[in-house]
């Protein structure tokens, strides 16, 4: 079993922001050479997510209108005050626990395996920042 580890480094813009990184992991999988195994995308970050999801224009809009109703800004969360830079980031510290820091998916004949309408995406929650994204791939050559 061949096991390759990648880093991805990824500027965010936006408050909350949906990026599109299945094609830059498909390119680490295709450079580690591994044909059936799986691939471990991880974000270290308490406010950046992975997710796999549909990529659609009117779902691409609800998710901040959801994530705002869900978590709001000024709700008076405790962390707001205690936070190293002040800067009220509570609702997007909350998100993060709902989504997840990480997804594993499959890799057979050398290529990721997902549904005909899947994505995947950092979703950053308290940008702009610089992120960074760990992808490991796992199996035989």
């Amino acid at each position: 079993m061949e096991i390759k580890m990648y880093e991805l480094g990824i500027k965010t813009s936006q408050r909350t922001e949906f990026i599109d990184i299945t094609s830059k992991v498909q390119e680490k999988v295709a450079e580690s050479g591994i044909q059936n195994g799986i691939v471990v995308i991880y974000s270290p970050h308490a406010t950046a997510c992975i997710k796999i999801t549909e990529k659609e224009e009117g779902i691409m809009k609800d998710y901040p209108v959801f994530f705002d109703k869900l978590a709001p800004l000024g709700a008076g969360y405790k962390h707001d005050k205690t936070a190293p830079d002040k800067k009220p980031n509570t609702p997007s510290h909350l998100l993060a626990t709902l989504l997840n820091q990480s997804e594993t998916m499959i890799i057979n004949k050398g290529k990721l395996v997902y549904g005909t309408w899947n994505t995947l995406f950092l979703i950053e929650l308290d940008g702009g920042r610089d992120r960074k994204v760990f992808v490991q791939a796992m199996g035989n050559k």
